[in-house]
């Protein structure tokens, strides 16, 4: 878990800045070398998104906008996902790199934010063609140093939208704690909107 948290900081840190010639738009036609990592095409461009924070019965507690931004990196080895959320002074920002483990057959993936104080969220998760869903499992520090799991459900109901389900996992428990519904603010790659309605 250590190594890949790593490796993964490493792809964070190597994405570079704007300057940087991996930052820029990926050429058009250009293929992934993985087969797995064509499935992170459908997350690459900017998004609007609505999130709906719920309390422990299900009760919605707080409805917050905000942006996210994917783009290819590294040659497209990676994706990096830049989000925020909210308003200022409490404006919530993170930014991750996403990626596809050859070695351990599944997707893995790190996260920052602004408000967690006990470093990186690490995820490893498998796609589900059947429910066109990245199903992932994350783990990070809470405040009193006590490791929190989660499970995130990526679905894509259509080629302009992706619902984000986020539950927390307690001992036999699961709780579904965040759900953001999001929206295309550009079209979707050439190719993969036939792929995602089903055409």
């Amino acid at each position: 878990m250590l190594r890949l948290a790593f490796v993964l900081f490493g792809l964070l840190i190597g994405a570079g800045t704007p300057d940087d010639p991996q930052s820029k738009p990926t050429p058009a036609g250009a293929k992934p070398q993985a087969p797995e990592l064509a499935k992170l095409e459908w997350f690459v461009g900017p998004w609007e998104l609505v999130e709906t924070h719920f309390d422990q019965r299900g009760g919605v507690v707080a409805t917050v906008k905000g942006n996210e931004d994917v783009k290819w990196i590294l040659d497209r080895k990676a994706i990096q996902r830049t989000y925020t959320s909210g308003h200022e002074p409490s404006r919530f920002r993170a930014m991750g790199t996403f990626s596809y483990d050859e070695l351990d057959k599944a997707y893995a993936g790190v996260w920052f934010d602004n408000t967690s104080a006990g470093g990186p969220m690490i995820l490893k998760g498998t796609w589900d063609d059947a429910t066109k869903s990245l199903v992932c499992t994350s783990e990070s520090k809470a405040k009193d140093g006590a490791v929190a799991r989660h499970k995130t459900v990526e679905r894509f109901p259509d080629s302009r939208t992706r619902v984000v389900t986020t539950y927390l996992l307690r001992g036999n428990e699961v709780v579904k704690t965040l759900e953001v519904h999001c929206t295309r603010t550009a079209p979707c790659p050439a190719g993969i909107q036939r792929v995602i309605d089903g055409g």
